[in-house]
């Protein structure tokens, strides 16, 4: 586990995605290695292991069998409800979503 990443398995995914956002931010390089910002202004991050990302969010929820493909389909499902994933984590942040 990164460092200061909560090893609660409750958690949701967005919430996730800004531990590893924020680890990385705090120098983690294992985090760099996985995550980073495109524009942290906008939100808008990219996933460079795909495979790594849904192995420790798998982990983190006890979930053996998580795959980028499930991880991906949480992820596009969160996009497109009313509490984005994206505005979720620029709140969270203190960014400004539009």
């Amino acid at each position: 586990m990164f460092s200061g990443m909560s090893s609660n398995n409750g958690r949701h995914l967005w919430e996730f995605i800004r531990e590893l956002l924020q680890a990385r931010d705090n120098g983690d390089k294992d985090a760099a290695e996985i995550i980073q910002w495109e524009n942290q202004n906008e939100g808008i991050f990219r996933i460079i292991d795909s495979k790594k990302v849904a192995q420790l969010w798998g982990a983190k929820k006890r979930n053996k069998t998580m795959t980028y493909e499930k991880l991906s389909r949480a992820l596009r499902l969160a996009a497109k409800t009313e509490t984005s994933l994206v505005s979720l984590l620029c709140k969270i942040l203190g960014f400004r979503y539009q």
